[in-house]
């Protein structure tokens, strides 16, 4: 779990919490491959 919680805070940091809470959970295998590839 610790990759998502990583990658929960790269992607809603930077953006608003509660306009990306709703999307960064559905979207956490592209959001997966997105980090991958940085």
């Amino acid at each position: 779990m610790a990759v998502g919680v990583t990658l929960y805070k790269a992607v809603v940091g930077p953006l608003s919490l509660q306009h990306n809470f709703q999307i960064t959970i559905p979207n956490l295998p592209g959001a997966s491959g997105y980090l991958g590839s940085i």
